[in-house]
């Protein structure tokens, strides 16, 4: 384990002695390497601290699921002879990314202007890294996502919102003589009382059901989604969710449906965002939504690392750091952006 910082072999070892089958050689061999420096039982009481702090939010099960995970992990082929650094390093994020927030040391981050009073039409939007309640005159509450923009129209016959960009979680309130409506690019989601997550941009709408039951309809122009009532749609493109699926849909096209973890999809409402042996580059894309200066790759190959953990969001320096600190990354601050890189 030479190639490997201290902290790096001591998140090894902190997931080697959680395994059910850890051998009397196994610990022998901790018990020496602990008494070899006193920089070594320092490294592991972090460790051990950060592992405890992620059990109580995701629960020992999830992370050592997300142990295995990393050690599966293979490097991209032109940097195989830094192997066993690379696996060392993701299990070091594996075992202390759930805990990460806690060590972090700062408050959730919190959500922007509240309505004060509740509204019946409007136009609302977030900027970036802002959250924003938004109470509905027939009792409905809206949470709008970073950069978000919406426009809500309730009369004493409908309800009707256009979710033009970004995301939001309705809790609907019940009402049998005005079912609640959501556009949303080329989809039209329908629901009576019910929670549930839209997300939509250039590309595609997700629609998430927390509780209740919704349809989903495909408007008959993705391009006029925006300027479409709620009457026209396209029967055969029908969908109806079921608690804990999400449905996909890109613009134009035909939409999936799978199931999901909730609790994932919908953490950015505590300002967190929970990745499982996520991409990377899938991760800085989601961090990125918060951020006024991304973080960017130097080199696309980093994108392929696998990372767990909860983390917070809006805070894309805190998170480049500790990308740094558990990979062999290094991050280069420029005035536009944060950028990381292979570690020399």
């Amino acid at each position: 384990m030479s190639e490997l910082t201290t902290e790096e072999i001591a998140a090894r070892w902190c997931v080697r002695l959680r395994d059910p089958d850890v051998s009397p050689q196994t610990r022998l061999e901790f018990e020496q390497w602990i008494a070899a420096s006193p920089l070594h039982r320092a490294a592991d009481e972090a460790m051990t601290r950060a592992w405890d702090a992620a059990g109580e939010e995701a629960g020992e099960a999830d992370i050592l699921a997300m142990r295995d995970a990393a050690l599966r992990f293979q490097a991209p082929p032109h940097h195989r002879p830094r192997q066993r650094m690379f696996a060392a390093a993701a299990v070091a994020a594996f075992a202390v990314g759930a805990g990460l927030w806690f060590a972090l040391g700062q408050p959730w981050p919190q959500a922007g202007p509240s309505t004060a009073h509740a509204v019946a039409a409007g136009h609302f939007q977030t900027a970036v890294g802002e959250r924003s309640t938004v109470r509905l005159s027939d009792g409905s509450v809206v949470t709008l996502n970073t950069a978000s923009h919406m426009q809500v129209e309730l009369s004493s016959a409908t309800r009707e919102v256009r979710l033009f960009d970004g995301q939001a979680i309705f809790e609907v309130a019940q009402d049998s003589t005005r079912p609640f409506v959501v556009l949303a690019g080329d989809r039209r989601i329908t629901a009576l009382g019910t929670a549930f997550d839209v997300r939509v941009d250039r590309r595609r709408v997700m629609v998430t059901l927390v509780e209740g039951k919704v349809a989903v309809d495909q408007l008959p122009d993705a391009r006029a989604a925006g300027d479409v009532t709620a009457s026209g749609v396209l029967p055969a493109a029908r969908a109806e969710l079921e608690v804990g699926e999400q449905l996909v849909a890109p613009l134009g096209g035909v939409a999936t449906v799978q199931s999901t973890d909730v609790e994932r999809i919908t953490s950015w409402r505590q300002g967190r965002l929970i990745f499982e042996a996520d991409r990377l580059a899938d991760a800085l894309l989601e961090m990125n939504r918060y951020a006024g200066a991304p973080i960017v790759l130097d080199d696309p190959t980093i994108g392929e690392l696998r990372l767990s953990g909860v983390f917070r969001t809006g805070q894309p320096v805190a998170f480049a750091s500790a990308l740094e600190q558990y990979f062999p990354l290094q991050v280069v601050e420029r005035s536009d952006a944060t950028v990381l890189r292979w570690r020399k």
